[in-house]
């Protein structure tokens, strides 16, 4: 098909999507790693109007995340994943972000993958206030790097 690429991100997680230069890969064929100097972060995917995490977990993981069926959901069960995210938003400069996660390991009788039940995803909006309190965080473990290094010295 021209104009689409198959892309495995993680290798894990086969996903048909369209080919664009506005469109990268971070998963794939190295790093890219945004920074403002004092933090960093790479999404797995950045897209034109958004950015994309993508988890490959054991079946039992996935039905969890299943479970998840909105950011408040994900902000309070997976806190980590939540503040991965809303870190990568702000690096990327991106509004929104979609929490995939697939299990391969779901099948229909016929043996063929059960996309309902493999695939599920959350779309996630940029929190202005957890970010604010990611990055005065970072400020505070960052003054407290550079006093530590002025008494190595």
């Amino acid at each position: 098909m021209t104009g689409v690429q198959t892309c495995a991100l993680p290798i894990c997680f086969p996903v048909t999507i369209p080919q664009s230069k506005d469109v990268i890969y971070t998963s794939q064929g190295g790093v890219v790693f945004f920074t403002t100097g004092k933090v960093g972060g790479t999404p797995d995917m950045i897209v034109p109007d958004g950015i994309v995490e993508f988890k490959c977990p054991n079946s039992d993981t996935h039905l969890y995340y299943k479970l998840m069926v909105n950011a408040k959901n994900i902000q309070s069960e997976l806190p980590r994943y939540y503040d991965q995210m809303q870190t990568n938003m702000y690096l990327c400069e991106r509004d929104k972000c979609f929490f995939m996660s697939f299990d391969p390991r779901f099948k229909n009788k016929d043996k063929s993958l059960n996309y309902n039940r493999a695939i599920h995803v959350v779309e996630v909006s940029r929190d202005e206030e957890r970010i604010k309190s990611i990055l005065d965080k970072v400020e505070i473990a960052y003054d407290k790097l550079q006093q530590f290094i002025k008494e190595l010295e």
